[in-house]
């Protein structure tokens, strides 16, 4: 016999509207049962990947590249391009966590703007990136990239947009991904917590006198530690191979 402490989980559970049938799940994948629609350990690692690919390429340029041409700069800038493309693939990730489940239409037009913004942003600073790989290789002092530098810059809409605004839209693109997931319970909120302070320092410590350049790689690695969170979280809750069951369509057996 059942006892009533037993039974009562299991018929709240039942209650839920958010259980998916079995038919359900063979129509839709197993990913119809959890918060992470369609992400694997693998790409929520990219997350993590992305704001550490930007903390090694600041380190790089603190200790080498902003001397001007040389290795520190070169492999600062692949690392740079390498996070950018980390950031856009954390993008889409992010949406797919943060629409997880039947999110509410206001919820939805709020990801794909953000996941627009953070797509667009990554590739504005793919583009800083190689311009600056190609005026490290044309260059060989740091006065003569300002040379080189002078005509790419005066092309229009370049330094506004890949060394402006694209940036800014990356860092606000993928804020407003972890906000609207966390909003909605798809990961801690402490994310958000965490990666918008991160934020604030970054541009601080670009912003600030160069006695506070530190700042600016706090920010950073509180970034990825948001991110590791929300990694972290949704790498554990990957759909499990035995979904919940909806027994109202089986056959029905005799009764004994």
């Amino acid at each position: 016999m059942t006892s009533t402490r037993t039974a009562a989980p299991a018929v709240r559970a039942a209650a839920r509207p958010t259980a998916v049938s079995m038919p359900a799940v063979a129509r839709h994948g197993v990913a119809a049962t959890s918060a992470v629609v369609g992400v694997t350990p693998a790409t929520l690692g990219v997350l993590v990947a992305a704001p550490t690919l930007w903390l090694v390429a600041w380190v790089l340029m603190r200790v080498d590249g902003s001397r001007g041409p040389g290795w520190g700069w070169t492999a600062a800038h692949v690392a740079f391009l390498g996070a950018s493309t980390a950031y856009a693939v954390g993008a889409l990730v992010l949406a797919r966590i943060a629409c997880g489940g039947r999110p509410a239409r206001s919820a939805r037009l709020a990801v794909v703007a953000a996941r627009t913004a953070a797509l667009v942003g990554a590739a504005g600073f793919a583009g800083q990136a190689a311009i600056d790989l190609y005026v490290g290789t044309h260059a060989s002092t740091r006065e003569a990239m300002h040379d080189v530098y002078a005509p790419i810059l005066a092309t229009p809409g370049v330094e506004t947009w890949l060394f402006g605004v694209g940036p800014s839209l990356l860092f606000a693109g993928v804020f407003v991904l972890v906000l609207v997931a966390a909003l909605r319970r798809r990961v801690p909120g402490a994310a958000t917590w965490l990666f918008g302070v991160g934020n604030l320092a970054q541009v601080a410590g670009r912003s600030l006198p160069a006695r506070f350049m530190a700042l600016e790689g706090v920010g950073i690695g509180l970034e990825v530690l948001a991110l590791g969170v929300v990694g972290v979280v949704g790498a554990h809750h990957q759909p499990h191979p035995r979904g919940p069951v909806d027994r109202s369509s089986a056959p029905r057996g005799p009764r004994g």
